[in-house]
This record gives C-alpha cells, sequence and structure tokens, in this order.
C-alpha cells in the first residue's frame, strides 16, 4: 500500500462549509475541528482528486479500488457507491502552527476568520431585494494532510498528479475564493 503526504498552500480567503449558519451574523459558517480550527475535509479532497482525474485521464479510467464508485451509478435504479480504501485525512494545521494557535492565552484562533458579503444584482446594476449575504470565511494558510492505502505505487503517482492540478476548492471556488496549490511532500 502506498501513502502520499502533502501540503495545501492557500493564497485567499476560502470556505469548506460545516452546513451550519450563526443568525444574522453570517449565513455559512467554515466547517471547524474540535479546537476551533479551519479545515479542509478529506472527502473535500477526495472528491476534488476525482475530479483532476477525469481531467487527466478521462471519466472512464478505472479508480473504484481506491476512490470508490461514483455516487451517480446506477445499479438495480438505486443510485450507488462505495468509500473506496483509499483514506483521505482532513487538511489541517502541522503540529507546531496548531500548537501555537491553540495554547495561546490571546485565542488566536479567532483572528483566522472574517465575514464578507455578496449580493445579486439585476440587469439594472441595481441589488437584488432580500439577496444579501454573508459567509464566514477562513484566511489564507498553509495546511496538511495525508493519503493512505493507495492499492499502488502507480495509482499514488497518478493522484499526486491530481493534486498537483488542483487550483481552487471550497464555496465560491470560481469567484476568486479558495485559490490554492497543493504540494506532493512524500509518496
Amino acid at each position: 500500500m502506498s501513502k502520499i503526504e502533502y501540503t495545501v498552500r492557500l493564497f485567499s480567503y476560502w470556505h469548506c462549509g460545516s452546513g451550519l449558519a450563526a443568525g444574522a451574523e453570517s449565513d455559512a459558517l467554515v466547517v471547524k475541528d474540535a479546537d476551533g480550527l479551519p479545515f479542509i475535509p478529506g472527502k473535500t479532497v477526495k472528491g476534488l482528486v476525482r475530479e483532476a482525474l477525469d481531467d487527466l485521464y478521462g471519466a472512464t479510467a478505472d479508480f473504484d479500488t481506491d476512490l470508490g464508485k461514483r455516487a451517480d451509478v446506477l445499479q438495480d435504479d438505486e443510485v450507488c457507491g462505495n468509500a473506496g480504501q483509499a483514506f483521505f485525512r482532513n487538511a489541517e494545521f502541522d503540529r507546531a502552527t496548531r500548537s501555537l494557535i491553540v495554547y495561546n492565552d490571546n485565542k488566536m484562533s479567532n483572528a483566522l476568520f472574517t465575514e464578507i458579503s455578496s449580493t445579486a444584482i439585476d440587469n439594472n446594476g441595481v441589488a437584488k431585494r432580500n439577496s444579501l449575504r454573508r459567509i464566514q470565511v477562513a484566511l489564507p494558510c498553509t495546511l496538511v494532510g495525508e493519503i493512505s492505502n493507495i492499492s499502488s505505487d502507480d495509482v499514488a503517482s497518478k493522484i499526486a498528479d491530481a493534486l498537483r492540478m488542483i487550483k481552487q476548492l471550497g464555496q465560491g471556488r470560481y469567484h476568486g475564493l479558495g485559490r490554492c496549490e497543493f504540494t506532493v511532500l512524500k509518496h
């Protein structure tokens, strides 16, 4: 079995959503770990890798053993899929940075977030009624992640190539949020 260790450097605000809101303060909150730190869920990285592999090798390439079957595959008229054997760990702050942030008395973790607002504009250039949205975003940072239990060195090499192709992630990635660069450290 093969393993990949990587970093993801975020160059802009980014938002991987938790599905939660904070009332009037924010319509969408960033996903946070038990220490209140933002992270990129492993399933998000897995989806981005799948998309990049499709771009590199075509959507018909067989990565089902490692990534699982696509959720849109029908079997006996039901949507099915499986997890695959590769394990995508969440991308998080490294231990030293985490320790500095979490154990600092002045609550540095609060400084990792801000809110941004957006609104829809109609054809006349006027804000549409009731379209104001505020989302919480995390500040640019560098996180580390790992993909383990990969079936072969060949598949690991292809996944490493796919990681290097990823340039945006999270909500709003096609509107300037989540600009990033993945760097493969080991595989």
